[in-house]
């Protein structure tokens, strides 16, 4: 400990980057902060909640300041960038195996870092041929940090939380020099974004088909439960399988399907029952598996998914216990069954590949018009699972349940 506190205070120097500095309507644009940590020894860190989390720190701001500003140089008016406020989640997990492990990043001394990721800003409303100076809001800092590199300070698998704590090394490193960069719009700007949220809007509604028959799409449900040391995990999975010949292409958006990560899971109420066998009490489950979508759909992301024929495709999110706050699920045996068909309306044979094409890139016209009528996924099996008795004072699930 004396040998840790005696080391200077670590600093970070950053370099925001765009590119490329000039926003045309077939190229992808790539927003990043190259990192350089000035210390003598390795530190990891943790990029939740702070601009080196490219994706979420361009659409989210904190409750007194934006993350990222952005301004029309043209006309001297602010760019929304925004749209989310942050809010409450569930404390960061420290296992190297846990998904909230994306968050943490070894900086070894003096050697460049890149955080990077699709830039949305050309998502919004921009002008064409003008130019603009995007810029961090304020000095940002990171809170969360300790000395070491990532596999050896996050938890390793099968070992005991308390035999590792997370201990912050030192008090936050603010990230210094990353200053204003510019950068234009093409002459030729077509807003790509609200071509594309018309058409997407059109595919929520009556989609054109073409000529073919729909193939066999069998699925199945699970619920998978552990109680380790007393805190309950749950997760929700179906899993498709498509019996067609060659590979399709499916649009999950407003289906039962769209669960890859808890932000995600949305479902209108009446999607599932689920019933507690035991006292044959009915849960509203839209409370459960409820959550916002932040943004609109774009056709390069992560509601298209290929199907390759006879290969079991897994669709799965825990059940979120931030969402719980008024439901009290007992101990017992629960029932839940999926209450509606899956209805697949968008489909299209080939790999996603072919057919949808890259972030900032105008689709096809063609590629809105599905390969033939809906698919329709029938007789899903209801599934059984069981709530083990709780050993803490609360009966609430949202108090146990740890994802």
């Amino acid at each position: 400990m004396e040998a840790t506190m005696a080391r200077p205070h670590p600093s970070i120097s950053a370099t925001l980057a765009l590119e490329p500095p000039e926003l045309t309507e077939d190229e992808a644009v790539e927003l990043s902060i190259t990192a350089v940590l000035h210390a003598s020894h390795p530190i990891t860190i943790c990029t939740h909640g702070t601009i080196l989390n490219m994706k979420m720190a361009q659409i989210y701001r904190r409750p007194t300041r934006k993350i990222f500003t952005c301004v029309d140089l043209d006309t001297n008016l602010p760019l929304k960038l925004q749209r989310i406020t942050c809010t409450w989640r569930m404390p960061i997990r420290y296992g190297i195996e846990d998904s909230d492990s994306q968050y943490f990043h070894t900086l070894q001394p003096e050697v460049p870092y890149k955080f990077s990721d699709s830039c949305t800003i050309q998502c919004r409303k921009l002008a064409a041929g003008h130019k603009y100076r995007l810029s961090m809001g304020e000095e940002d800092k990171v809170d969360c940090w300790q000395y070491g590199v990532k596999e050896d300070v996050l938890i390793s698998p099968g070992e005991e939380l308390s035999g590792k704590q997370w201990k912050i090394s030192g008090e936050p490193i603010t990230i210094t020099n990353a200053g204003p960069i510019e950068f234009t719009v093409s002459p030729h700007w077509e807003n790509i974004w609200l071509s594309i949220y018309s058409n997407i809007m059109g595919m929520r509604g009556s989609i054109s088909t073409g000529t073919l028959q729909p193939p066999s799409v069998t699925a199945s449900m699970s619920m998978e439960t552990s109680n380790p040391a007393g805190h309950l995990k749950a997760e929700l999975s179906i899993v498709i399988v498509s019996h067609a010949l060659t590979p399709i292409t499916i649009w999950i958006w407003s289906t039962v399907l769209r669960m890859n990560s808890v932000q995600d899971v949305w479902q209108e109420p009446g999607a599932f029952s689920l019933t507690h066998i035991d006292s044959g009490t009915m849960i509203q489950t839209h409370e459960i598996f409820r959550a916002k979508q932040f943004g609109m759909v774009h056709p390069k992301d992560r509601y298209f998914h290929t199907l390759q024929p006879e290969q079991s495709y897994r669709f799965a999110a825990p059940l979120a216990p931030h969402l719980l706050k008024e439901i009290e699920l007992k101990p017992g045996v629960y029932r839940l069954a999926l209450n509606d068909n899956i209805e697949l309306k968008w489909w299209k044979e080939g790999n996603r590949e072919e057919i949808v094409p890259p972030l900032g890139q105008k689709p096809a016209r063609e590629m809105y018009t599905a390969s033939g009528k809906p698919i329709v996924v029938t007789d899903i099996e209801p599934i059984e699972f069981t709530i083990p008795a709780i050993t803490r004072t609360s009966g609430m699930l949202s108090d146990v349940l740890d994802v």
